[in-house]
């Protein structure tokens, strides 16, 4: 898939404090946001620089590089030396592009297993009025654009392209004083030959009439969500630390905690009035809905990625996760083999011999965290295996009744025949108290009987 490659953008940055902002917004804003956008102050002696790093601190795919100046070619030489993307492109810092540049170009060097894309540029004039030749070019339909331009009106692209070069190059030879004019409406000509026009008139129509949440629509939401994921991961922590204080300061310090991170949801109050009646001061019972990767289309979220990681780190006594989910989450486990053998005499035989023993290896758990995450183009190699331990362990007790599940209030998202209804319960590996946590554990299925 095309989304996965990035394009390095190089805009190379000198004295340009009037121009910069319309430049790096229209690259900000295309429509293809798989971009590294590096930014190269050349020795900027006006407030170039400072607008370089103003960028940079509100959008994380930017990078900044100040040196000192050294001409257009070395300060693009210096965005090209720290360049990671799969395809690199320049922009001038005194020009601006339209919102569709890379993706389209990006397809066509996908579609026609090509190195290198061009494009065709228009020049803009400050302070110039348009005259009426312009005006009757506009409404042309794509046939009388080409007969503007002494072109057939079955020509390709590629002798549209070479007319226009040809036509352009001849208009800035001339000299004259309507040259300027005749560019401009050359320009225009071509737009409309190429099809372009009637493409972003198409698009604008589909955007106009679609439906619209806060004045942007489905894809534009996900674009903007798929960019801006760390600062919506830094609210929720911050939501979560507020909530946190909040029930410190009303109710005291949690005495207990119990965190559920897999595809399900925990409705009603009962771990919470469990923990209660068995003496536990404001039980901490935190739930949140991931998908892990999986062959049946369930669409993943990198928010609620993040939020588990942060639950799972703060957990200090039970741990609730699914089949489908445990193994992306092995460090956070204690070995469960001495519980599940100090749970044989405390809880009713019916629900002991319902707890199914869960066994996993650090290495099989690696592996398969480290190709999702390779397959995310957030890590290039797998590590050897042989690093880590294939020795396999006890890390949960999975219960798959679902009459049992329903009743401590767990509703299971993933459909029946992918996985079969379960919870595994264990406990977390930053427990300062076993003791406490092996209590919790006998006390919840003890109310199971």
């Amino acid at each position: 898939m095309y989304e996965n490659k990035t394009i390095s953008v190089i805009i190379p940055v000198y004295n340009v404090e009037d121009y910069l902002l319309r430049c790096v917004d229209s690259v900000i804003n295309q429509s293809y946001q798989n971009l590294e956008i590096i930014l190269v102050d050349d020795g900027s002696t006006d407030a170039s620089g400072r607008m370089c790093d103003a960028y940079a601190a509100a959008d994380a795919r930017i990078k900044v590089i100040h040196k000192a100046n050294g001409g257009l070619s070395d300060a693009r030489n210096a965005g090209l030396e720290i360049a990671t993307g799969d395809y690199i492109g320049y922009v001038d810092s005194d020009d601006w592009i339209v919102s569709d540049m890379f993706e389209t170009m990006l397809n066509a060097c996908l579609k026609y297993n090509a190195d290198v894309a061009a494009c065709r540029y228009a020049m803009v004039f400050e302070d110039y009025e348009v005259n009426d030749s312009t005006d009757l070019i506009l409404p042309m339909t794509k046939e009388e654009a080409l007969a503007y331009m002494g072109l057939k009106a079955d020509a390709n692209d590629f002798y549209i392209d070479e007319k226009f070069w040809q036509l352009s190059k001849n208009l800035r030879l001339e000299n004259s004083p309507d040259a300027e004019q005749k560019i401009i409406d050359l320009s225009a000509a071509y737009h409309i030959a190429t099809g372009r026009r009637d493409e972003e008139n198409k698009k604008k129509e589909i955007r106009d009439n679609s439906k619209k949440f806060l004045g942007k629509t489905s894809p534009e939401w996900i674009n903007h969500f798929s960019y801006n994921w760390y600062k919506y991961l830094i609210a929720i922590v911050i939501v979560i630390c507020a909530v946190n204080i909040i029930k410190s300061v009303l109710f005291g310090q949690p005495e207990c905690s119990v965190v559920a991170v897999g595809h399900f949801t925990y409705y009603g109050s009962y771990m919470e009035r469990l923990y209660e009646s068995k003496g536990f001061n404001n039980p901490y019972i935190s739930t949140t809905d991931v998908v892990v990767p999986n062959e049946i289309g369930e669409m993943e979220n990198i928010y609620s990625e993040q939020a588990s990681s942060i639950l799972l780190d703060s957990a200090e006594n039970l741990i609730i996760t699914e089949d489908v989910t445990y193994k992306y989450y092995y460090y956070n486990y204690m070995n469960m083999e001495d519980t599940y053998v100090y749970l044989k005499d405390k809880i009713p035989e019916n629900i002991y011999e319902k707890l199914i023993p869960v066994y996993c290896s650090e290495r099989e758990c690696q592996m398969l965290s480290q190709e999702y995450l390779r397959q995310k183009q957030m890590l290039e190699e797998l590590d050897d295996p042989e690093m880590y331990s294939d020795t396999e362990i006890m890390v949960g007790l999975k219960l798959e009744d679902s009459e049992l599940i329903e009743k401590m209030g767990y509703d299971i998202f993933w459909p029946d025949d992918y996985s079969k209804p379960n919870l595994i319960f264990t406990i977390s590996a930053a427990t300062e108290d076993l003791t406490e946590s092996r209590i919790m554990l006998e006390y919840l299925f003890q109310s199971l009987a």
